[in-house]
């Protein structure tokens, strides 16, 4: 079941291995065509798919100069959101599951039918698929894959939002399914509807995010599991600052936010600046388009 904080530890939890392999998807049919969030407007943000093509070529080379390898899913026509990786699945891998997927259930339809080419990419490289998807559940279903949910780094500890898009009846499934537990945090700013959009554990002692997006409950949970806390101002989090990865000691992060970059820096990470602005007027930002595998 869904955990209270207050019944777990973190050096209770098991350890996890980290993927060390990114899964993205090539951006030829990206565009905006609708509003499914608030950054998203047709009439206004037109895409450039030239541009997007650049900065995604930019953000795949800076992944293999890291030394990351990256796969990459063909890119479906009419799916013109299926570029961002982050949602469509969960990712994860223990003793009795090996590498397995969470199927999502996405909250507009048109998402939804990215999902069977993700599940069937996994199967093609021997993961186990938990579920096939929440098929056929109700509305008040839904899962969104790694945009709402986070491992806790190194640990067998989930960390999920809810509130916008992932709902607590479609959460309250995700523990059975990964035999590992899984606490809730709340979404409280439209902006922020997503929690990779908010919130982004860098280490197992180390958070970055910014406590406007959740409740007060959430920001009291929050606190009692990171020893250190990154707080990124509301303008570089709508820059989408938290909307980040991290590899070994280096920090991928959405060129333009510099309070943040210098904070970590002071930290001691590295960081590496990247511009991927034409996807951010899908809502979507680096974190979105990368998805950890094994």
């Amino acid at each position: 079941m869904v955990i209270s904080p207050e019944t777990i530890k973190l050096q209770d939890c098991k350890l996890r291995q980290e993927p060390k392999s990114i899964l993205m998807c090539g951006c030829d049919y990206f565009d905006v065509i609708d509003s499914k969030n608030p950054f998203m407007n047709p009439n206004i943000n037109k895409v450039d798919i030239n541009l997007a093509k650049h900065q995604w070529q930019e953000l795949y080379k800076l992944l293999t100069v890291l030394g990351i390898k990256v796969f990459v899913l063909d890119a479906v026509a009419n799916l013109e959101d299926m570029v961002f990786t982050a949602n469509q699945v969960l990712v994860g891998n223990n003793a009795s599951l090996g590498n397995y997927v969470v199927a999502a259930n996405m909250k507009y339809e048109s998402r939804n039918r990215e999902i069977p080419y993700f599940v069937q990419w996994f199967k093609a490289h021997n993961y186990k698929i938990l579920n096939e998807h929440y098929a056929n559940e109700s509305v008040d279903c839904i899962f969104e894959g790694h945009g709402d949910a986070l491992w806790h780094p190194n640990h067998e500890l989930l960390w999920v939002g809810f509130g916008y898009r992932s709902t607590k009846k479609a959460i309250a499934k995700v523990p059975e399914l990964i035999q590992a537990p899984v606490i809730t945090l709340e979404l409280v700013d439209a902006n922020f509807y997503h929690l990779d959009t908010c919130f982004f554990p860098i280490d197992e002692n180390t958070l970055m995010y910014y406590p406007e997006a959740f409740s007060k409950k959430t920001n009291d949970i929050i606190c009692q599991y990171f020893k250190n806390l990154v707080v990124v101002s509301r303008k570089e989090a709508l820059n989408f600052a938290c909307n980040s990865i991290v590899f070994n000691d280096t920090i991928i992060i959405q060129s333009g936010n510099n309070n943040t970059v210098d904070a970590l820096q002071k930290l001691g990470y590295k960081t590496a600046g990247i511009d991927v602005g034409e996807f951010m007027k899908s809502g979507g930002g680096i974190s979105c388009l990368t998805l950890w595998v094994y």
